[in-house]
């Protein structure tokens, strides 16, 4: 809206400037948070295994494999959890048109 119908914008690889429509952009999935929320997931689940490793060898204290086994799922939602709100923001962001 601040820009009208039109916006200016430069070419990464060219330099040059061109002017495009402002329903012509649309966005995409963010690779740093893909990254981030890999790395979190993985290095997540790794660490709860470190420290839990005692409680899962051990299959005499079921209330502990179940503890053990509900904190490796943390991870899990936060992966989850910010990979839908980059798939929120993506479909919110593309179904938004200015009036011409």
């Amino acid at each position: 809206m601040e820009h009208g119908n039109k916006m200016d914008l430069k070419c990464s690889n060219c330099s040059r400037t061109h002017t495009v429509r402002i329903n012509k952009i649309y966005t995409k999935t963010d690779k740093t948070l893909f990254l981030t929320s890999g790395l979190i997931l993985f290095l997540g689940t790794g660490i709860i295994l470190y420290f839990f490793r005692e409680i899962i060898l051990n299959y005499e204290m079921s209330m502990g494999t179940y503890i053990a086994a509900s904190t490796l799922l943390i991870p899990i939602w936060i992966y989850i959890i910010l990979r839908k709100k980059d798939s929120l923001r993506i479909k919110t962001f593309n179904q938004t048109y200015v009036k011409d």
